[in-house]
C-alpha cells in the first residue's frame, strides 16, 4: 500500500508520498511520483495499488498527453479513456485495484489541477476533479485528521509542503504498509517545471516538527481539558475524586494568575465568597488524610504481626 496526499495551494500545488513498495514476498523504497510535461505544462501521478499496475497507467498517460497542445479538457478526456482500459484490463479481483491521484499546470494559462479516481472490480471509474485536498492509500483518518483542523487552501505551497511531509511522517510511524522515505513534489508560477524536494530539505523539516513535540503538545491539550486521570488522583489523592468533588471548584479563579501579586490580590475577593465551598473541601481533604493515616497504621499493625 502507500499514502499519497495532494493539496491546491494559493500559489500551486502540492503531491506528497512514502516511498514503499511490498509485492508480499519483498519490500523496497520506490520512486512513487511520475513527472512529465514541458515548461508551459505538467502532470504529476501518484498511485496506491499494484506498482506495476501505476508504472504501466502512467507510461500510456504520457504518451498521449505528448501529442499535440495540451489543455486540460484534453487531459481529463485521455484519463478517463485510460483509465476505463486499465480498469477492464488489470482490476480483475480485490487486490488489484488502484487508486490514482493526478496533479497539473499550464502556465500559460496560468492553472493548476488536481483529480482523484479510483478502480474497482466490477465498477466504473470516475475522474473527480478536487478542489482543495484529497488523500489515497493507507492511514486516510490520520490525514483527515489532520487536514480537517490544518489545511487551507489559501496557505502557500511552502506551508503545505510542510503539512503534507508531516501528515506522511505521522502514516510512516502509524499506518500499515507505508514506509520511508519521504517524498514530494511542487508546482508554482515562478518555476518552468515540477520542483522536486530533495532529501535535505524534507529532513529538515520533519526534524522541525519532530513527532514528540506533536505528541507532548496533544498531551497537554488533555490535561488542560480534563481533570487528572484516576491513576493521577490515586497517586496525589489517595483516592478517586467523583464527579461532583470539583478538583478546580473556585468560580472565577484562574490558578495560572496566582503566581503574581496582582493575580492574588484579584483573586482574593473571589476566595471570600467562596469561602464555604473552601470549608467544604478542607473537611474533605482532612477526612481522606485521615483515612489515609489509618490505613497505613493498620497495613502496619498487621505486619508486626507476621
Amino acid at each position: 500500500m502507500t499514502f499519497v496526499v495532494g493539496m491546491r495551494c494559493l500559489d500551486g500545488i502540492v503531491l506528497c508520498t512514502d516511498s514503499h513498495e511490498d509485492d508480499g514476498i519483498t519490500k523496497k523504497a520506490v520512486n512513487k511520483i511520475r513527472l512529465m510535461g514541458t515548461a508551459t505544462w505538467g502532470l504529476a501521478i501518484a498511485g496506491s495499488g499494484l506498482g506495476p499496475t501505476i508504472d504501466r497507467f502512467a507510461d500510456a498517460i504520457n504518451k498521449k498527453v505528448l501529442e499535440g497542445n495540451f489543455d486540460i479538457e484534453k487531459m481529463e478526456s485521455e484519463l478517463e479513456t485510460e483509465l476505463a482500459d486499465f480498469n477492464s484490463k488489470y482490476v480483475l479481483g480485490p487486490s488489484d485495484r488502484f487508486h490514482v491521484i493526478v496533479a497539473s499546470y499550464n502556465s500559460q494559462k496560468i492553472l493548476t489541477g488536481l483529480h482523484k479516481a479510483s478502480c474497482f472490480e466490477g465498477q466504473g471509474v470516475v475522474l473527480s476533479p478536487v478542489s482543495h485536498d484529497c488523500h489515497m492509500g493507507m492511514g486516510n483518518e490520520l490525514w483527515r485528521l489532520i487536514a480537517d483542523t490544518l489545511y487551507d487552501p489559501r496557505n502557500s505551497v511552502a506551508d503545505n509542503l510542510r503539512l503534507a511531509v508531516f501528515a506522511t511522517r505521522l502514516a510512516i510511524k502509524y499506518a500499515a504498509g507505508v514506509d520511508e522515505p519521504v517524498q514530494a513534489v511542487s508546482y508554482t508560477g515562478s518555476t518552468q517545471f515540477w520542483e522536486m524536494h530533495d532529501s535535505a530539505e524534507i529532513e529538515t523539516i520533519e526534524s522541525e516538527l519532530a513527532l514528540d513535540g506533536f505528541k507532548k503538545a496533544l498531551k497537554d491539550y488533555w490535561r488542560l481539558h480534563n481533570p487528572p486521570s484516576r491513576w493521577d488522583q490515586l497517586r496525589k489523592y489517595g483516592s478517586i475524586r467523583s464527579v461532583v468533588d470539583e478538583l478546580i471548584s473556585l468560580d472565577g479563579v484562574k490558578p495560572e494568575e496566582l503566581c503574581t501579586v496582582v493575580g492574588r490580590r484579584r483573586a482574593s475577593k473571589i476566595f471570600r465568597r467562596n469561602e464555604d465551598k473552601l470549608q467544604q473541601r478542607a473537611l474533605l481533604e482532612r477526612k481522606r488524610y485521615q483515612a489515609a493515616q489509618s490505613g497505613a497504621s493498620q497495613f502496619s499493625g498487621g505486619k508486626s504481626h507476621t
